[in-house]
């Protein structure tokens, strides 16, 4: 192919040059080796000049290398059946997926412990960073197409059923993330995990964990909106559901715009529904409308860590075990 393509090309050159009349340069063009009877009268004699052998070692891969071929090369993905161009797409659909996660989790973790004070900036910095981190990572030492980021269940679970349950400080509860991240590493890295997943779990007690964190995240939404409220006697009771709690018709509404969307495929149905129900929410003056579009991120809790609770004698050993 490379033969041919050169010998097209000197024919080009050759139709140009009898243009303007130039028989030295036709004379010069004939005589060089870059011609197809040269090409063939070197591997008869089996010379090659240094410069036919670069261009007969050079295949159309090595000529059209380019940074979306590595990137073909090191993910394997026409090898998976898909492109460059899907995967792209399919970035910006995860991303718009998980996205709200990035407004949620602050207000979720930010009443953990409302004694630390953290803004909401910094927890969202660190859930983004977070994200960036883990997602990076297993992409490219896992190769695997999958975006991370904090949990939804479990965040619920650090403030309400460690901080508040048992008054402990956010920095000691982060201290019990660490511990916990450590030893689960390890076990990932011996096979442990993967043994329990694949042996003592069972498909039906996976889907049931699954539900009653959802469930549990459900309860947790209802109280925050208003629909529910502390009871002494059911734990649990209806809040108030007059029209004069608007707050509240606005998170009915949000959620079945968003259920809507969701039943209709939408991507990025989560996100685009809290966009509305929050510009929404300005208009009409139920929330305060942000001071800006952009700002810094906010590293004000970086390495916030307290490992006090791990002391016998301080109390709260009970509360970092579990």
């Amino acid at each position: 192919v490379t033969v041919f393509e050169i010998h097209r090309s000197n024919r080009e050159s050759n139709r140009a040059m009898q243009a303007d009349g130039s028989k030295s340069n036709l004379r010069q063009l004939d005589n060089t080796p870059g011609t197809p009877e040269a090409y063939l009268e070197a591997g008869k004699n089996g010379q090659h000049s240094k410069g036919n052998e670069e261009v007969l070692s050079k295949t159309p891969s090595q000529e059209g290398a380019t940074w979306s071929a590595y990137l073909e090369r090191f993910f394997l993905v026409n090898e998976r059946g898909s492109c460059l161009q899907t995967e792209v797409r399919s970035g910006f659909i995860n991303w718009m997926t998980m996205s709200y996660i990035l407004v949620v989790n602050p207000v979720i973790l930010g009443s953990a412990d409302p004694a630390s004070h953290i803004s909401a900036e910094t927890i969202m910095t660190a859930t983004a960073v977070s994200a960036a981190v883990g997602s990076f990572v297993v992409g490219l030492f896992g190769n695997a197409p999958l975006g991370l980021m904090p949990g939804m269940g479990l965040n619920a679970y650090f403030s309400f059923g460690i901080c508040r349950a048992f008054n402990v400080t956010f920095g000691q509860a982060m201290s019990c993330c660490f511990v916990s991240g450590a030893a689960l590493l390890l076990l990932a890295v011996l096979g442990v995990c993967q043994w329990i997943v694949t042996t003592v779990l069972s498909e039906h007690l996976k889907k049931a964990i699954t539900v009653a964190i959802g469930v549990f995240q459900a309860l947790i939404g209802f109280q925050v909106m208003g629909l529910v409220v502390a009871s002494p006697n059911t734990l649990v009771t209806l809040g108030d559901v007059t029209w004069s709690n608007k707050q509240l018709y606005l998170a009915l509404a949000g959620f079945c715009l968003i259920s809507a969307m969701l039943v209709s495929r939408l991507h990025g149905a989560l996100l685009v529904g809290i966009f509305l129900m929050s510009a929404l929410a300005w208009v009409t003056g139920l929330a305060a409308a942000p001071e800006g579009i952009f700002s810094l991120p906010s590293y004000d809790a970086l390495f916030l860590i307290d490992f006090s609770g791990w002391d016998p004698g301080s109390g709260k050993l009970h509360a970092m075990v579990p």
